[in-house]
């Protein structure tokens, strides 16, 4: 698990942004209330704590393969290649796509749906999977996302 990710499961992100705004509070001359509403509106907490949408999907596809791993009692790595999904498994989506943003024919969009669309269809082929509740659910946010 990276560093961001155990602050935020222990809550000390929030501690942390609290803490800041307490050292502000204790000296004269620094608008606490500004930065209290900087923080509220940032990438850390509030109203713009959003993931990119490449990650949601990327996360939506380890969790089908985390769910088939299970129902089948195979590591999720396995299932996932076994699918056809080669993205996931790199640090993000983006990192795993490794293109030029900047070039229009890098077909990236092309490349992540026919990714999304994999396990899907590799489903439908494991009877124990395909009547499985947990993973209908699973698929279900993946084609949300």
């Amino acid at each position: 698990m990276k560093f961001g990710e155990r602050l935020i499961a222990h809550d000390l992100d929030r501690k942390f942004l609290d803490r800041t705004v307490a050292l502000a509070k204790a000296r004269d001359g620094v608008a606490w209330q500004a930065l209290r509403a900087a923080l509220d509106s940032s990438p850390l907490l509030g109203a713009g704590r959003v993931e990119d949408p490449w990650n949601l999907l990327g996360l939506a596809l380890r969790t089908v393969g985390t769910c088939a791993a299970e129902t089948l009692k195979s590591p999720r790595q396995q299932v996932l290649r076994e699918a056809g999904v080669t993205l996931v498994g790199a640090a993000s989506l983006n990192a795993a796509l490794d293109i030029d943003w900047s070039d229009p024919a890098a077909h990236a969009l092309a490349r992540l749906f026919a990714e999304v669309d994999r396990p899907e269809a590799w489903v439908t082929t494991q009877a124990p999977l395909a009547e499985a509740p947990p993973m209908q659910a699973a698929l279900a946010a993946l084609a949300e996302s």
